[in-house]
């Protein structure tokens, strides 16, 4: 007869205790796994719940240029040259270049438009002689974040979309030629639509302030919603004049993962390095965002062991008195095991095989239970 026979035998005759000894030994395991496992997957609910509720500034990346033309080139190069800029940044960086999105691209400045002028041909309702201060703007794919209340979007140079209060407070009409001065330079538009805004707070609009027209009254006159354009080369109408452009990365969130974080860390700060060396300036609010959730995630860390330790301790400790009491109970088996010739090692083995198998068997029914009540938990 082998061990093998022997040990099944006796597991078989004593089937309760066995049992006991079974499910008691897993729930040990299951009660060890479940404190990192928890406190990863608990840490890993507030990255995911930390980031959704995030406002869009603080989950992206604004790559950025502002100047003229000789204070900074970038800024009155192409958004594409800018992107490929970045792109060929982010082959340096792997775990950056998995969790961004496409960027939305734009480029404004300063503008002053002119209303009320009969060379310009403004609408009976216009006021002579106004002076409205606005952002001249380009953005990826304006017109499917604005509602086009009248007319159509422009999709050519020379072409604009202006707001709809601003073209009731100052009579300005579609197809009219519309006046615009940057810095030194002035160009005359065509007012091909009327546009009002589906929700400044999207995502899409970033950090931008392109929606802010009062009635208060600036050095160049009353502040009114940007004007829109088609075409990136009709913001730099003046080579003088300051230009902003600006690449937003959305980060896709749901896509982040705890060991993403320590990467992620080190390679923002590396990438900014690289975009110097491109005249792009990076604005790292996501920055703040992580450390934000990170502080939350160390007060988790610190809470779930408090909980979880004393359980694994007290299976543990059940599991080591059940083992000693089979052991004594089996002595009368290792007695006889000594008469016989066994010697003291191959006896202690012989008394211990059933449980030691007993709980290599039940470790990985353990981590399953464990790892499954973690899921069941996370969800």
């Amino acid at each position: 007869m082998t061990a093998w026979t022997v040990m099944l035998r006796g597991i078989r005759y004593r089937a309760g205790r066995s049992l006991v000894v079974l499910a008691l030994a897993a729930v040990a395991t299951a009660a060890a796994v479940l404190a990192p496992a928890y406190g990863r997957a608990a840490q890993q609910s507030v990255l995911s719940d930390g980031l959704a509720v995030a406002p869009a500034n603080g989950t992206s990346l604004a790559v950025t240029a502002q100047g003229t033309a000789s204070s900074a080139p970038a800024a009155h190069g192409s958004t594409a040259d800018a992107r490929s800029a970045v792109s060929a940044a982010l082959v340096r960086h792997p775990v950056l270049a998995r969790l961004l999105g496409r960027p939305v691209s734009g480029v404004d400045t300063e503008a002053v438009v002119l209303t009320g002028d009969p060379a310009g041909g403004a609408g009976p309702a216009a006021r002579a002689g106004d002076r409205l201060a606005t952002r001249l703007a380009y953005r990826d794919g304006a017109c499917e974040h604005l509602t086009v209340v009248a007319g159509a979007c422009p999709v050519d140079a020379g072409e604009v979309l202006v707001s709809e209060r601003t073209a009731d407070a100052h009579g300005i009409e579609i197809g009219q030629r519309l006046p615009v001065r940057v810095g030194d330079g002035e160009r005359s538009f065509v007012v091909t639509g009327v546009y009002a805004p589906k929700d400044t707070a999207e995502p899409y609009w970033g950090r931008t302030a392109y929606f802010t027209g009062s009635g208060a009254a600036e050095a160049a006159g009353e502040r009114v919603d940007a004007v829109f354009t088609p075409a990136e080369a009709d913001v730099r109408i003046d080579r003088s004049a300051t230009v902003a452009l600006r690449l937003e990365y959305p980060l896709r969130t749901d896509a982040v993962r705890l060991d993403d974080l320590r990467p992620l860390d080190a390679e923002l700060g590396s990438f900014g390095l690289d975009l110097r060396s491109a005249d792009l300036d990076l604005d790292q609010a996501l920055t703040a965002t992580l450390k934000d959730i990170d502080a939350d995630q160390r007060a988790i860390g610190r809470t779930v062991p408090v909980i979880a330790v004393p359980l694994a301790l007290l299976c543990w400790f059940v599991l080591f008195l059940l083992v000693a009491a089979l052991t004594e109970e089996r002595g009368p088996e290792i007695a006889l095991a000594k008469l016989r010739g066994f010697p003291a090692a191959r006896a202690a083995r012989f008394g211990l095989d059933e449980v030691l198998l007993l709980v290599a068997l039940a470790a990985p029914l353990g981590v399953l239970l464990g790892l499954g009540l973690v899921e069941l938990t996370a969800r």
